[in-house]
């Protein structure tokens, strides 16, 4: 399998924008690997879908199929076909065993003599229920795992998942674009849009970027930033994002007495608006599961303080090195958050150390091309060991 052209099957519920990059790296690179996406344009929830303007829509590599939704189920109709097409000789599946259609597609194509892939969270806590018994017998039809994270290769181990077929790929957003919104920000104009956004634009920044949403825990940003200003330490508080909590955080900090400390910003899409907000903010904090978030302000060089139960984390989280790129908080104690908060604005460390140790954990694995370079070895059945970063 190693020295043959092979075709590879991507199946995905339906392809998310922000799933754009590594998607184009895979199927629009010359390799002896050739990607072929099958996904549905039919959601269960509110999230921007890639633009068919996309190149991976243009140069068809992208087979549309029906998807169909009940409670919380999706079947996807054709795919079963793909275990039988002789033409394809690997399929990747969305690994969510609420995907019926997977599961028979999947089994037909191990007893047809192809090698399949899932590509998931995998277990993020121990799970030792019904559900975790389910996900066990789904993730055991399966030739290998791609997973986003280290703490769910070693669940899967400890479960009894040979390692050699266990890969980790982390997550990724646009490097790239990132990586050019990088080197255009300066420090004028970072300070130039601090003083557009806040009163005293002298004061550190504190950042949160994402849905505001309750499970977000962010009236804890607000506590802390309260119990800071009880000891004589204040801060400005930047909120980039839209959500159902809008309106009660916006209450809460009236509440506070801090509201002209804090911004509601709003929702943005842009990245070069994204790259200058997260620049000029001295810390990210997200005190709920803190996801993508974690990548997209380590990108451009800031620190993210986030809870410390892994089990109510996304993988991402492990992206944060404590007291290098971030640090952790006692889940749920706004007193702990305010200290970690109070010992980020005070440390003596190089403050552009920080930044550079920021970006290169990005740099090196959470990216597109650290991406693609797993998935093609765990196509080709190349063992895990063998990589880098595993």
């Amino acid at each position: 399998m190693k020295n043959k052209k092979l075709n590879v099957a991507i199946v995905y519920h339906y392809i998310a924008n922000y799933r754009e990059s590594i998607f184009s790296l895979l199927c629009l690179s010359e390799n002896i690997i050739k990607y072929k996406l099958y996904a549905g344009e039919e959601t269960d929830r509110k999230i921007k879908l890639l633009d068919k303007d996309s190149p991976i829509y243009l140069h068809k590599c992208v087979k549309v199929v029906k998807n169909y939704w009940f409670k919380g189920f999706l079947y996807q109709k054709s795919i079963i076909s793909l275990s039988f097409d002789r033409d394809v000789d690997v399929i990747i599946y969305l690994g969510q065993y609420n995907i019926l259609s997977t599961w028979f597609s999947a089994i037909l194509s191990r007893l047809a003599g192809k090698r399949v892939l899932m590509w998931s969270h995998g277990f993020i806590r121990e799970e030792r229920n019904l559900k975790g018994f389910i996900r066990f017998l789904f993730y055991r039809i399966s030739s290998g795992v791609l997973l986003y994270g280290h703490r769910a290769k070693n669940i899967m181990i400890d479960k009894g998942y040979n390692p050699d077929n266990i890969y980790v790929v982390y997550n990724s957003l646009d490097l790239k674009k990132q990586q050019e919104v990088r080197k255009a920000i300066t420090s004028y104009g970072c300070e130039h849009k601090k003083s557009e956004l806040f009163i005293d634009a002298k004061l550190p920044v504190l950042l949160f970027v994402g849905r505001l949403t309750p499970q977000k825990k962010l009236t804890l940003i607000l506590e802390a930033v309260k119990i800071l200003e009880d000891k004589g330490s204040f801060v400005n508080v930047l909120f980039v994002g839209d959500g159902e909590d809008l309106a009660n955080l916006k209450a809460y900090t009236v509440s506070l007495g801090i509201s002209e400390r804090v911004v509601f910003y709003g929702s943005c899409f842009s990245e070069d608006a994204l790259g200058l907000l997260i620049s000029l903010s001295d810390l990210c904090v997200s005190p709920g599961e803190v996801g993508l978030t974690a990548m997209h302000s380590l990108v451009y060089g800031t620190p993210v303080i986030t809870h410390n139960d892994p089990s109510k984390q996304g993988p991402e989280y492990e992206a944060i090195e404590d007291g290098v790129t971030g640090s952790f908080f006692n889940i749920g104690c706004k007193y702990d958050l305010a200290d970690k908060i109070q010992t980020w604005l005070s440390t003596k460390t190089d403050k552009e150390q920080i930044k550079k140790d920021c970006m290169k954990v990005i740099d090196d694995k959470y990216n597109p091309n650290y991406q693609k370079y797993v998935i093609d070895a765990a196509v080709k059945n190349i063992p895990p060991k063998d990589l880098i970063n595993q």
